[in-house]
C-alpha cells in the first residue's frame, strides 16, 4: 500500500482530547486499584505480579478482541462511548468492593498459604475477576479509535502516533494528579469515581464532536490469512514491549539506589517512562515518511536504542560514584530519571506506531492492526515485567540485566529485515545494526554497579567493610561490618538507598524492648509473631523468652532471611534455627488476613512508613486487624520511628493506632525511635515481686546490656498514656485505607527540621510529671517500682543524651560531674560505661579477645573495671595505658579518668595544667571542689 500520496485531513472530532483523557483515567485507576489490590492479595513482588499480569492479560483480551471482531464495528462512536461507561462503571466497582471482599478472600486464600504455587495462581485469578472487566474495555478503546480518526485522517502512522502519544501523556497527567492530588486530599475512593468522570467526560465530547453518529463500512478479511501475513511482523513490537517493561524494572531498581522508594519516587519514574513513549507517539504525528524510510527506522531505531541504554547506564554510574551517593533530591532525581530513561522511551514510542503501520500495510483494515499491534506489544510487556522480576535480577544483577536487554534490541530487527530477499540483501541490511550493537557491546561499562556501591561504602560508612551485596527479588541489600579489636562489633543493613536496620547499642535497645518491655508487663508470653525481620535484633529477643512455645517470623524478603547469618555470626544465636521459629516469606498484612492463629505478642518494625505500599501496615484497619489476632490480654508493640515521618505523619500514626487499642501507650525505644504498645483488653496488674522476676532469671543480662539494669528503669522509657495521646492527636485524621496519604509521601520535607512536638515527647520533666500522673502508670507498676523509677529518669535522660540527637535532649550538666554521681550513687554499669564511650558488645569482645597485647583494648578494660567500681585496678591500668601513650601531657582525657578512679578509690591528686587549656582548668577546678587533693603526680 502506497502511503507517500496522501489526502489532506479531513476536520475530525476532538479525539486527541478524549483519548488523552481516556489515558488519564487510565492511570489514575490504576494507581488505585494498585493499591487496594496490595491490601487484598498483599505488598509481596509476587502479588504486584499477579495483579501487573492481570492488569496486562486484560488489555491484550481487549486488543485481540478487536483484531478479531472489530472489523465488524458499525457505529464506531456509540461503541467507544459504551466503552468507557463500562470502564468508569467497573473500575469504581473494582475500589468500593474490594474492602467488603478483603475477609472473604483472605479465607479463600488461607487454604492455599502452604503451597506457593497454588497461592499465586489464586491470587492471579482473584485479580483477573477484580480487573478483566474494566481492563478488556480499556483494551479495546485504540483499535475503536484508530478507525475513527483514520476514516478522516488517511495516514494510519500519524492517526496511530497521535493517538499513542496522547493517550499517554493523558496516563502521565493521570499518574501525576492521581499521587499529588486526588489520593492526598480525596482519599483512593473518591480518586476512582475522579477517573470516572474522566470516562465520562471522555465519552461526551467524542459523542458532542461527533454528531453523535459516525457509521463506517468495514472489509471482511480474512483473519487466519491475516495472522499468517503478518505473524513475524507481531513479533517485534511482542520484543519491544517486553525489553522496555523488562528495562523500566531494572531502571526503577537503579534508580531506587538514590532515593527512598516513596509513592512520589515512583510516580516519577513512570511519568518519565510514559512521557518518553508519549513523545515519541507525538513526534511521528508530527512527520510523515516514506514507505522505505519508515522501514529502515524499523531496523535502525531498536539498535539507536540498545546505545542510548548504554549511554544512560555510563552516565547514571559515573554521576552516582561521583557526586550523589549520599542520594539526591527530587530535581535531581527527575533529571537521573530522565538521563537513564527517556531517551530510550521515545525510541520506543517512534517504534510502536510504524510497527502498526507495517501491520496494516499487509492487512488494510485500521481495527485489526491496531488491535493485533497492542496485543502483541501487551503480551511482550507482560512477559517482560516477569522476565525482570523473577530472572533477570535475581540471577544477573542490575548491570548484567541492562547489558541482556539492551542486546535484545537486535532480536527486534530482525523480523524486519527477514523474507525472500536473499542472503546478500540481508547481509546488507543488518550490517549497520549489527556494528551499532557491537558498539554498543563494546562501550557497555562493565563494573560499573560494583563501583557505585565502592562509592556509597566510601561515602556514607569509610570505617566499614561491605561484606555482601545482593541484588534480590524485592531490593538491593547490602550488609556492612564494623570490627573492633578484629572482631565485629556491629553490623548495617541498608536497602537499595536506605539504611534499614543495625546492630549498634541504640539499634539493639528499642528493638529488643519490642519484646522485653511486653514481656515484663505481661510475663505469660507463649505464642509470638513478628512482622519484619530486620537484622534480627528482635527476634533474638524472642527465642530468649523461655516461655515462647511458638515463635512466627513474616518478611517479604527471602533474601533478608537467607543472608541474616551475617548478622547473627556476630552474636552467636540463630534465631531462625531455632525449632519454635517459622519463617514466612509473605506480607504481614497478607498474612494477618489469611491465618487463624492467634498470639500473646505480636510485634512489628515494617520499613520505614514512607516506602512505597508500606503504609498498609500503619493504618487504622490494619491495626484492628493484629488486634483481631491477639489472645485476651496480649500485647502489640509498633515502630513508631519518628525521624522518619513528620509531626502530622506521626499524629495520624497515633490516632490510628489508637482508635484500634483504646489502652494505647508511648514509649521510648532508642533516640526517635519510639515504641506504640496496646493491648486486646488491658494488661493485668503484678505485684513487684512478680514485675521484678525477670532480672532474677537468665534474662537479666539481657536486660543489662540494652541498659536496663533494674525494674524501675523501665519507668523512665514511659512516654504517654492514652488520655495523653487523644489529647495530642485530637486535631488529627487517622491513617486509613482510604487516605494513605495522611503519611505524606514525601520523603525529604520536614524531616530534618527541628520539632517542638519531639522535643516535648522526650522531655524529661514533661515524663516525669506524666508519668506520677498516669492511672495507666499506677495500674501496670506496682507502687515500690514506681518510687524506686522517680528517682531513674534523671539517668534515662543521661543515657538518652548518649543516643539521641542532642538538638532534642539537652545536656546542660558537668560530665565529670554526672559520670562521678552514676558511679557513687547507683549500682549501674550499662550508662556508665556508655558515657564513656564503650558498650556491652565491645566489653564481650575484650572476653574473647583478651586485652594484654593492644593497648585499646586495655583501656576500654579499665572503663569495664571503673563501672564495676573496681577504682584502683581501673587506675593501675589507666596509668599503664598513659605512660605506653607518652605521658599525661599527651592523653588529656584518660588522665582525668584516671584522675577520677584514683579519686574513687581514695587517693585522689593533681597535676598541673596549663592556663590556657579551659577544658583542664574547668576540670581541675571542678575536681579540687569535688576530691581535694593530697599530694601532686
Amino acid at each position: 500500500m502506497d502511503h507517500g500520496n496522501v489526502a489532506r485531513p479531513q476536520r475530525v472530532p476532538p479525539v486527541s482530547l478524549v483519548f488523552f483523557l481516556s489515558g488519564a483515567s487510565a492511570l489514575i485507576f490504576e494507581t488505585s486499584w494498585f493499591h487496594v489490590m496490595g491490601i487484598v492479595l498483599g505488598s509481596s513482588v509476587w502479588s504486584a505480579a499477579a495483579v501487573l499480569t492481570a492488569f496486562m492479560s486484560g488489555l491484550a483480551i481487549g486488543n485481540g478482541v478487536m483484531a478479531a471482531r472489530g472489523h465488524r464495528l458499525g457505529n464506531l462512536v456509540r461503541t467507544y462511548v459504551v466503552i468507557e461507561l463500562a470502564i468508569a462503571f467497573s473500575g469504581v466497582l473494582v475500589i468500593f468492593l474490594s474492602p467488603v471482599l478483603t475477609p472473604l478472600i483472605g479465607g479463600l486464600l488461607s487454604r492455599y498459604t502452604e503451597s506457593h504455587a497454588w497461592l499465586n495462581l489464586t491470587r492471579f485469578l482473584i485479580a483477573c475477576c477484580f480487573l478483566l472487566a474494566p481492563t478488556v474495555a480499556m483494551g479495546m478503546t485504540l483499535p475503536v479509535l484508530q478507525k475513527l480518526l483514520h476514516s478522516r485522517h488517511p495516514d494510519f502512522v500519524q492517526a496511530l502516533g497521535r493517538l499513542y502519544g496522547w493517550n499517554t501523556i493523558g496516563a502521565v497527567c493521570g499518574a501525576l494528579a492521581a499521587e499529588f492530588l486526588l489520593i492526598h486530599y480525596l482519599g483512593i475512593k473518591s480518586a476512582a469515581l475522579a477517573a470516572a468522570m474522566c470516562n465520562f467526560t471522555a465519552a461526551l465530547i467524542l459523542l458532542r464532536g461527533s454528531g453523535g453518529q459516525d457509521n463506517v463500512s468495514a472489509a471482511q478479511p480474512d483473519l487466519a490469512g491475516f495472522i499468517r501475513s503478518t505473524g513475524r511482523f507481531l513479533v517485534a513490537p511482542c520484543i519491544a514491549g517486553l525489553l522496555l517493561l523488562a528495562l523500566e524494572i531494572v531502571w526503577f531498581r537503579c534508580l531506587l539506589l538514590l532515593n527512598i522508594g516513596s509513592s512520589i519516587i515512583f510516580a516519577i519514574m513512570l511519568a518519565t517512562v510514559l512521557s518518553g513513549i508519549g513523545l515519541g507517539g507525538l513526534l511521528v504525528s508530527r512527520f510523515r515518511f516514506r514507505p522505505a524510510s519508515r522501514d529502515r527506522l524499523l531496523i535502525y531505531l531498536p539498535p539507536v536504542a540498545a546505545l542510548f541504554v548504554t549511554l544512560g547506564y555510563y552516565l547514571y554510574s559515573f554521576l552516582y560514584a561521583s557526586h550523589f551517593t549520599g542520594g539526591v533530591d527530587y530535581p535531581g532525581f527527575i533529571a537521573f530519571s530522565l538521563l537513564l530513561m527517556l531517551p530510550t522511551c521515545i525510541v520506543s514510542g517512534i517504534l510502536f506506531p510504524l510497527y502498526g503501520d507495517k501491520l496494516y500495510a499487509q492487512l488494510p483494515d485500521e481495527t485489526r492492526a491496531a488491535g493485533a499491534l497492542t496485543l502483541a506489544n501487551t503480551l511482550g510487556a507482560a512477559l517482560g515485567s516477569g522476565l525482570a522480576t523473577f530472572w533477570l535480577l535475581p540471577a544477573c544483577g542490575l548491570e548484567n540485566s541492562l547489558f541482556l536487554l539492551a542486546l535484545g534490541y537486535f532480536i527486534a530487527v530482525v523480523p524486519m529485515i527477514t523474507g525472500g530477499r536473499g542472503l546478500r540483501v540481508f547481509l546488507k541490511q543488518i550490517a549497520a545494526p549489527a556494528a551499532m550493537l557491537l558498539l554498543a557491546v563494546a562501550v557497555f561499562p562493565f563494573g560499573a554497579m560494583a563501583r557505585t556501591h565502592f562509592a556509597y561504602s566510601a561515602d556514607k560508612f569509610p570505617k566499614a567493610k561491605l561484606v555482601m551485596v545482593r541484588e534480590g527479588l524485592n531490593e538491593t541489600s547490602r550488609y556492612y561490618e564494623f570490627t573492633k579489636f578484629g572482631k565485629p562489633i556491629k553490623h548495617r543493613l541498608v536497602t537499595n538507598a536506605y539504611s534499614m536496620s543495625g546492630t549498634d547499642f541504640q539499634a539493639l535497645r528499642y528493638m529488643k524492648l519490642f519484646v522485653y518491655l511486653p514481656h515484663v508487663l505481661h510475663q505469660n508470653i507463649h505464642k509470638v509473631l513478628q512482622i519484619s525481620y530486620g537484622v534480627g535484633n528482635t527476634a533474638e529477643a524472642v527465642v530468649s523468652l523461655a516461655s515462647v512455645e511458638r515463635f512466627d517470623v513474616v518478611d517479604i524478603s527471602a533474601d533478608i532471611l537467607k543472608y541474616s547469618y551475617i548478622i547473627h555470626d556476630a552474636s552467636g544465636r540463630y534465631p531462625l534455627r531455632d525449632p519454635r521459629t517459622h519463617a514466612h516469606i509473605e506480607d504481614g498484612r497478607f498474612f494477618l488476613q489469611t491465618t487463624g492463629e492467634k498470639y500473646d505478642l505480636i510485634t512489628a518494625e515494617p520499613p520505614p512508613p514512607k516506602q512505597a505500599g508500606v503504609v498498609n501496615l500503619y493504618t487504622q484497619e490494619y491495626f484492628g486487624l493484629i488486634r483481631s489476632r491477639l489472645n485476651p490480654n496480649g500485647l502489640a508493640s509498633y515502630w513508631l520511628p519518628l525521624h522518619s515521618v513528620t509531626e502530622h505523619d506521626s499524629l495520624a500514626i497515633i490516632k490510628a493506632f489508637c482508635l484500634a487499642f483504646e489502652d494505647c501507650s508511648l514509649w521510648l525505644g532508642g533516640g526517635l525511635d519510639f515504641i506504640l504498645l496496646g493491648s486486646n483488653g488491658g494488661i493485668r496488674p503484678q505485684t513487684a515481686e512478680s514485675f521484678a522476676r525477670p532480672w532474677s532469671g537468665p534474662l537479666a543480662p539481657e536486660l543489662a546490656a540494652i541498659g536496663v539494669e533494674t525494674p524501675a528503669q523501665l519507668g523512665p522509657l514511659f512516654v504517654a498514656d492514652a488520655d495523653m495521646l487523644d489529647r495530642l492527636s485530637m486535631q488529627a485524621a487517622p491513617v486509613t485505607d482510604n487516605f494513605p496519604h495522611r503519611i505524606s509521601p514525601d520523603s525529604k520535607h520536614g524531616l530534618n527540621n527541628f520539632s517542638k512536638f519531639y522535643e516535648s515527647l522526650l522531655d524529661i520533666r514533661r515524663r516525669r510529671q506524666a508519668f506520677a500522673a498516669s492511672p495507666y502508670v499506677r495500674q501496670i507498676f506496682p507502687a515500690p517500682v514506681r518510687v524506686e523509677a522517680m528517682r531513674d529518669f534523671h539517668y534515662e535522660n543521661l543515657l538518652a543524651g548518649r543516643i539521641t540527637e542532642g538538638r532534642y535532649v539537652h545536656l546542660d550538666s558537668y560530665f565529670w560531674e554526672e559520670l562521678t554521681n552514676v558511679l557513687t550513687k547507683t549500682h549501674l554499669k550499662v550508662l556508665p560505661l556508655l558515657m564513656l564511650d564503650s558498650s556491652p558488645r565491645e566489653q564481650r569482645i575484650i572476653d574473647a579477645v583478651g586485652y594484654a597485647t593492644d593497648p585499646e583494648a586495655r583501656l576500654a578494660y579499665a572503663k569495664r573495671l571503673l563501672c564495676e567500681r573496681k577504682y584502683k585496678e581501673s587506675a593501675r591500668m589507666l596509668e599503664q595505658y598513659i605512660d605506653g601513650k607518652g605521658g599525661f601531657e599527651k592523653e588529656a582525657a584518660q588522665s582525668r579518668l584516671y584522675m577520677l578512679a584514683r579519686a574513687l578509690a581514695g587517693h585522689p591528686a593533681e597535676f598541673p595544667v596549663a592556663a590556657d587549656d579551659k577544658a583542664a582548668v574547668q576540670f581541675r577546678n571542678w575536681f579540687l571542689i569535688r576530691f581535694g587533693s593530697s599530694r601532686k603526680l
